[in-house]
């Protein structure tokens, strides 16, 4: 009987590994939204993903720690934007005004962390 597996490879090699799941959260991108204008420099902010890999899955979210202990804050929505930078220098400015935050769907939810 013939091996299944090639010769100089040993069986573990040939199983992929899987892929690291990616936080879900979308941030403001401000480098890159930068707008001249002969008087003055408009800075339109575009959206992007998050760069680093998601540790907790938090509700239908898989996010990284900054964002998940965002959304227990209350900083981030349920599609998983965060706030702008003035909504969340308000928040933390003023958090009398603020005591859930912006977005109250992950105040009850405990992280589960993925692995």
């Amino acid at each position: 009987m013939s091996s299944l597996v090639p010769r100089g490879l040993r069986a573990s090699q040939l199983t992929p590994k899987p892929q690291p799941i990616k936080c879900q959260a979308i941030v403001e991108d401000y480098a890159n939204g930068t707008r001249n204008n002969l008087v003055r420099v408009i800075v339109v902010p575009k959206d992007k993903p998050c760069s680093r890999v998601a540790r907790v899955k938090l509700g239908h979210l898989c996010l990284c720690a900054q964002h998940s202990q965002l959304a227990q804050d209350g900083l981030i929505n349920y599609d998983g934007r965060v706030a702008p930078r003035g909504d969340l220098h308000d928040v933390r400015k003023y958090p009398k005004k603020f005591p859930n935050g912006l977005y109250d769907w992950a105040r009850c939810l405990t992280p589960k962390e993925i692995k």
